[in-house]
């Protein structure tokens, strides 16, 4: 995979680098956010009684539409959050595998979901990739271990202190200002792909094949990994420009010569799932267009 540096930036512990992939925007599909904008989808509980981890998603119109590993859906009984990236077909309903992200609630807030502008934070979204590659390979499910999402909103909430009756994850941003990253960071006209660094360490990697979706997720995915940042660790670990790029090609490098397991996608399309010596990775392809692709450096690992 080829990609053209745009531009790097850090602040406060947090390096963004914006490259462009391959050539974008041959095939369009909306994002989840317009796509409720545009009232043409709706997610729901599977059925009255409601199931932990599934629900019922429609898309009554003639686009695709994309839902991100990370995306949060909040209302219904309890937020959720997604457990695969899917590409809704058009006019299409289809039954999407996701995690519970508020343990304390079981109880109808709203009707029907809306999706949250609060993201899935770096190192869950690194969790759920992992258990769920495991549970395609062993089960053939999509199962990110429910136990061990709880016990990870609890590590959050501990961390910033957060006291959240329900157990909510999205109750973070109560607690965190993000708002900060959001001013001094700004979207690339020309990006459709963003490597994240913690000091001086990537942490992740998205790249979507329409840079108007890239768009909708820039400042999502910046606030997801500024929850990783250290709380009360000073540091003099400094990154510059073309140590981010060219850690960032090593890294894609590395994940293009692993074998890569492919399963059917939830909707359209087909999911790979991979993993090196330090990393993990996924990424969802249609006809000849890679949808989305997801990297993310594994500290449990070896990296040797």
């Amino acid at each position: 995979m080829q990609i053209a540096p745009l531009n790097f930036k850090s602040f406060n512990k947090l390096g963004v680098f914006q490259f462009l992939a391959g050539i974008p925007d041959e095939f369009n599909y909306l994002s989840i956010n317009e796509a409720f904008k545009r009232n043409v989808i709706q997610v729901k509980e599977l059925n009255e009684a409601g199931s932990v981890n599934s629900l019922l998603v429609l898309n009554s119109s003639a686009d695709y539409i994309f839902l991100n590993d990370g995306d949060i859906l909040e209302g219904a009984k309890q937020n959720r959050v997604l457990n695969t990236s899917v590409l809704l077909f058009p006019n299409s309903k289809v039954v999407i595998p996701v995690s519970c992200v508020e343990s304390g609630r079981w109880r109808y807030s709203t009707t029907d979901f809306s999706p949250s502008e609060f993201f899935a934070p770096s190192e869950l979204r690194l969790q759920k990739i992992k258990a769920t590659h495991e549970a395609l390979k062993e089960r053939g499910v999509r199962d990110a271990q429910q136990g061990e999402v709880w016990k990870t909103v609890k590590e959050y909430h501990k961390k910033y202190k957060v006291d959240s009756e329900t157990s909510n994850l999205t109750d973070l941003k109560e607690r965190i200002d993000l708002s900060s990253f959001i001013k001094e960071y700004e979207c690339n006209a020309e990006a459709n792909g963003i490597a994240i660094f913690l000091e001086n360490h990537i942490l992740s990697l998205d790249i979507f094949h329409s840079r108007d979706v890239y768009k909708e997720y820039f400042h999502k995915i910046i606030q997801s990994a500024a929850i990783e940042i250290p709380v009360n660790k000073k540091t003099d670990a400094q990154l510059e420009s073309a140590e981010a790029i060219s850690l960032t090609k090593k890294l894609i490098a590395k994940a293009e010569k692993v074998n890569k397991s492919e399963f059917k996608g939830v909707g359209a399309g087909i999911e790979k799932r991979f993993s090196g010596s330090d990393f993990t990775g996924t990424s969802l392809e249609y006809l000849d267009y890679v949808i989305y692709y997801g990297l993310f450096k594994d500290k449990t690992k070896s990296t040797k």
